[in-house]
């Protein structure tokens, strides 16, 4: 099973707030709770239950990060993204709102050259992306 890590952005910043560190630092802490199966870094537990995570169940299904780390790459950059309209959700306590944002946005992608040059391409099933193949030029 995969990880929605969309339902997640409420979590990393309610670990991020409790332990004083910055949101990145908040999604690494999140990933390692899941990794070990456990409440290892405080602060999701003060959501509302319904936004709490089950850190067991999440391990158990991905016991393997690596599997799943495209798609926690692609939520980082989305979260990234979207920081100046997710924490005023956030001040408000809107975690759906947090959640149906991240849904409704698409990974912006990778941000260095070569990542982004993979990604387009495995976007456009496989293509090189406006024409450009080996590196050369598209015909005019």
């Amino acid at each position: 099973m995969s990880i929605n890590y969309n339902k997640l952005v409420p979590v990393c910043y309610a670990i991020a707030n409790a332990n004083g560190v910055d949101l990145g630092v908040g999604d690494s802490m999140m990933q390692n709770n899941i990794r070990l199966g456990r409440d290892e870094h405080k602060g999701a537990m003060v959501l509302p239950r319904a936004f709490r995570p089950d850190w067991a169940k999440l391990h158990e299904e991905n016991p393997d990060l690596a599997a799943v780390n495209g798609k926690f790459n692609a939520y980082i950059r989305k979260r990234m993204a979207l920081m100046v309209q997710l924490k005023p959700l956030w001040n408000e306590g809107d975690y759906q709102g947090m959640i149906d944002l991240m849904e409704a946005t698409a990974d912006p992608g990778p941000i260095s050259q070569t990542a982004r040059e993979e990604w387009e391409k495995e976007q456009n099933g496989g293509e090189d992306s406006e024409g450009e193949e080996d590196g050369g030029e598209a015909d005019a």
